[in-house]
């Protein structure tokens, strides 16, 4: 948390609005009340009332958007914020010396759609495409929403959801900041390891001796699990099993072999050491454990390109 002394430095975020669905009807919506809103995006929120200081900017998102690191008012818990621009007027490429927009529903094919949402740990939002199981080795997304001054688009019956739609036909209300259909806020898990690529950079550079080896077996388990959900839909209910010869049965193999044959495989498209975050667990003092007594988690993330 932060000393209150420093607290009157640091902006404050107002909470936002959960995501609004207006397409179709969704069948066995959890949220009965409002069922074109997320229940888990909602409640997560209504437990943020008083809002978030800022703590700092995070790295760039370039070209789509931007990172920010949050404490909630009311817990606080740490949170990873990523705002996320529909279009940005102007960017250059990495192979380009001219300036031009970048829209992401040319480059993704999904309307409007932020590409984080598709693949994500949200269970009840219509947006997803491929919910991720809530392990550790996957990014835990805790809610989208709309920015707080943003409002929703006027066309509820045309069977497409709020933000989706072309730059011509998608209608929004004004508001005093950009309407709903161009900003997407993402709250995200805080991993407090940085990314794979920094620590081997990191640990090279302070003890002048490689990796440990049982380090680099425990990032290949924790990425098999991930990648065996995303190829397979393989959980850890289907797979532990298998670690004890006396519990894998002809039976749970069969049944194994029959749901990877029934599911279309996801390909990441985009693993690499920095966007492999790592987050180590905290002590009682809540200090971070050192490598040498506890291994991090290991998350797959980088999954908008999935």
């Amino acid at each position: 948390a932060t000393p209150a002394a420093f607290r009157q430095l640091h902006v404050k975020l107002p909470t936002e609005h959960p995501m609004v669905w207006l397409g179709p009807p969704i069948p066995g919506a959890r949220n009965k009340n409002n069922p074109g809103i997320s229940t888990e995006s909602q409640t997560w929120l209504a437990h943020h009332p008083g809002g978030f200081l800022m703590m700092r900017n995070m790295q760039p998102e370039m070209p789509l958007g931007f990172g920010m690191l949050l404490e909630s008012l009311d817990t606080g818990q740490i949170i990873f914020h990523k705002r996320i621009r529909r279009n940005t007027p102007l960017f250059k490429p990495p192979s380009s010396s001219v300036p031009k927009p970048f829209r992401w529903h040319e480059r993704y094919g999904k309307g409007g759609l932020p590409p984080e949402i598709r693949v994500s740990t949200l269970t009840d939002d219509p947006r997803v495409d491929l919910v991720l199981p809530k392990e550790p080795y996957f990014p835990r997304l805790y809610a989208a929403a709309w920015p707080t001054a943003a409002q929703p688009p006027l066309n509820p019956n045309s069977g497409s959801s709020s933000d989706s739609g072309s730059e011509d036909t998608a209608q929004t209300q004004p508001g005093p900041t950009q309407p709903a259909k161009e900003v997407h806020s993402l709250y995200y898990k805080y991993y407090n390891g940085s990314s794979l690529a920094n620590l081997v950079e990191m640990y090279s550079d302070r003890t002048g001796g490689p990796v440990p080896e049982s380090f680099i077996w425990h990032v290949v388990e924790q990425l098999t699990r991930a990648l065996l959900f995303l190829y397979a839909g393989l959980t850890r209910d289907d797979l532990d099993p298998f670690t004890e010869p006396a519990d894998e049965t002809p039976e749970h193999y069969d049944l194994i072999l029959n749901r990877m044959v029934q599911r279309a495989p996801w390909i990441h498209q985009d693993i690499s050491d920095v966007n492999i975050l790592l987050n180590f667990p905290l002590n009682a003092d809540g200090l971070l454990e050192p490598m040498g007594r506890f291994f991090p988690d290991v998350i797959l993330s980088g999954l908008q390109n999935a």
